[in-house]
């Protein structure tokens, strides 16, 4: 049982504010809320179990940030971070001219395929651009940006990760100017609300979160 307990803390914490996994060496305070009637701090994460009972937690933001050079806010891009898998995913599109290939945190490009491809892998790529150091960025409404510069003919792309309830969802990829894309995924990283089910995993709760 105190297993449990101390595990369920544990996600409670990550959850809460994702202070990330070296700052739980530190002393901090979970805030924990059963009450509807209080007023919420702003930095709230709600939590509800599989049997419908919900409170909210957060840690408290002026002890992190003071600790933490950036603050809060780098902590929740690093938090996110964590969630999003550098494995490279390819987006074919049969009746597109262009294929999409995205490896996260690291570059993107587009190819050619046709019906006389025998494999993606040995296609030659066409560099849209590499990822920009520091560009990942967490927006108000909980989702994801991050900026790909420097590719072939001055390519470049804007990456956003919406909310959705399996990773690496595609929803579309868009040229909105002459080599300018723009890359829109779905990835539970970029969702707000969370079910905490079992114990184990986080489940986004689908409350207007979109970009």
């Amino acid at each position: 049982m105190l297993q449990h307990v101390a595990f369920f803390l544990f996600v409670t914490a990550l959850v809460c504010s994702a202070p990330l996994y070296a700052d739980v060496l530190h002393d901090f305070v979970v805030k924990l809320n059963f009450s509807r009637t209080e007023v919420e701090d702003a930095e709230a994460t709600r939590i509800r179990f599989p049997g419908g009972q919900t409170f909210s937690c957060s840690i408290g933001g002026d002890a992190v940030s003071r600790r933490i050079p950036g603050g809060v806010d780098d902590l929740v891009v690093k938090a996110k971070s964590l969630a999003i898998s550098p494995r490279c995913h390819h987006y074919r599109f049969p009746t597109e001219y262009w294929s999409y290939e995205l490896c996260p945190g690291k570059e993107a490009s587009q190819f050619r395929v046709d019906g006389s491809t025998p494999s993606s892998k040995h296609v030659p790529k066409t560099l849209i651009g590499s990822f920009v150091e520091g560009s990942r960025r967490v927006l108000g409404n909980g989702t994801i940006e991050e900026r790909y510069d420097g590719g072939a003919a001055n390519r470049a792309a804007t990456v956003h990760y919406v909310c959705a309830r399996a990773t690496d969802i595609f929803t579309e990829i868009t040229e909105p100017e002459i080599h300018q894309y723009r890359f829109v995924l779905g990835h539970p990283a970029a969702c707000n609300t969370y079910t905490l089910d079992d114990g184990t995993y986080v489940y986004d709760e689908f409350e207007d979160e979109g970009p």
